[in-house]
């Protein structure tokens, strides 16, 4: 799936905006229609600003196509562009937006883009298309002058729900603090001998510290373990073996993962002789753990890494 910057540097002509007739939403993209009749954003344009800007910030940034109208598929249940419905005197309704951005959020989300696609590329109709790019933020957004007294929004699939509790405020604001860890776990050779790579890397801006990685299902027997560079003793990692058969990876104290950055964790060696009745693992666990770090959790499956 494309993030929300590749989908607006993708908007280029009309035939982009054609080309998104059937497109589901998701988490990075929303399609919008607006009732005016002259350029002037209505309230509701207004609020789906204020609620976009909101809830795509505090995910992973998302793009709002506007003059576009979008439905729920009956046969999927998901939101889907089913025609074109282009803003009348779109220059206008752009002009009119960008004044009222100072007024959407507090505090203001940094780096937000919009452009214009005239209706078949042709500016004298003064119709059109106008795209917003709303960059992931760091930062907590509290809508000014909200409706329903609701301060703060996030994405969730295809919508923007509100966030109310105070559990989901609170991991709002604790959210700025901590860095972004993603792991890679792929095979580089099939059964019966089968290598395993993982690798992890900082994708945020916060540095990572006090890293452990946990891994599941890999069998003790018959399997090789070497850090990132092929040796069988780790500088930066220590190796454990748990009580449940799980190998546990903790970085050593002072190591940091800086944005951007890239380590290896380990790389596996393992064979699976016939007469065993253990099979080779399809899918793997993990947890990681860090530092002012909500753990995160998932499963990484190496037949779906093989095809």
């Amino acid at each position: 799936m494309l993030n929300a910057l590749e989908i607006y540097n993708r908007i280029n002509n009309y035939k982009d905006i054609q080309d998104f007739i059937g497109t589901q939403e998701n988490i990075f993209l929303d399609f919008k229609t607006s009732s005016s009749l002259n350029g002037t954003p209505t309230n509701d344009d207004k609020n789906n600003l204020k609620e976009a800007i909101s809830g795509f910030s505090h995910q992973e940034g998302g793009v709002i196509v506007w003059g576009i109208d979008c439905r729920i598929n009956k046969t999927t249940s998901v939101d889907e562009a089913i025609k074109e419905k282009p803003i009348i005197n779109v220059g206008d309704f752009q002009k009119k937006l960008e004044d009222f951005f100072p007024y959407t959020t507090e505090p203001l989300v940094d780096g937000v883009l919009h452009k214009i696609i005239f209706l078949k590329n042709d500016s004298s109709t003064k119709n059109g298309f106008l795209i917003f790019y709303i960059p992931k933020s760091y930062k907590v957004h509290r809508i000014l002058s909200p409706k329903k007294n609701i301060l703060f929004y996030r994405r969730y699939g295809s919508q923007f729900h509100p966030v109310e509790s105070t559990e989901e405020i609170r991991s709002l604001f604790f959210r700025k603090n901590s860095p972004e860890l993603e792991i890679d776990i792929y095979p580089y050779c099939k059964k019966p001998n089968l290598g395993i790579n993982c690798s992890l890397k900082n994708i945020g801006i916060i540095p990572a510290k006090s890293i452990s990685v946990f891994i599941s299902i890999l069998p003790i027997s018959h399997f090789t373990y070497y850090d990132g560079g092929g040796n069988d003793r780790w500088d930066s990692w220590t190796p454990i073996i748990n009580g449940d058969g799980t190998r546990t990876f903790m970085l050593k104290n002072g190591f940091v993962l800086h944005q951007g950055q890239t380590l290896k964790v380990f790389q596996a060696n393992g064979y699976f002789p016939a007469h065993l009745t253990r099979q080779e693992p399809e899918t793997i666990e993990y947890i990681v753990y860090a530092e002012n770090m909500e753990p995160i959790k998932g499963s990484i499956s190496l037949k779906e890494k093989e095809t």
